[in-house]
């Protein structure tokens, strides 16, 4: 579950000393525009995308629309999943 606050897992990365860099190319994070990091999937049930059964090389997430009610901002994406980088190539991994 990654929740709707907009860094509780950029705050915990940090913590753990991952560079910002990092978090940007998995796609966990985004740069907002005054520059400070937000977490790619808020208010998502989160699953991995596995290259192998050892290797996680993504992450997929459906919203939990509950969350998201009153929000002025409007629905957000049903599903959403990480974009391309370095491990996660979509036209070469069978997903599912």
């Amino acid at each position: 579950y990654a929740p709707l606050a907009g860094d509780a897992l950029v705050r915990h990365l940090t913590a753990k000393r991952i560079p910002e860099q990092l978090l940007l190319d998995a796609g966990v994070a985004k740069r907002s525009a005054s520059g400070s990091l937000y977490d790619a999937f808020r208010g998502r049930l989160q699953f991995p995308i596995m290259i192998d059964t050892r290797r996680i090389a993504g992450f997929g997430g459906r919203v939990v629309p509950a969350l998201f009610e009153g929000s002025d901002r409007g629905p957000p994406p049903k599903y959403l999943n990480t974009g391309e980088s370095p491990i996660y190539r979509k036209s070469t991994v069978l997903y599912g």
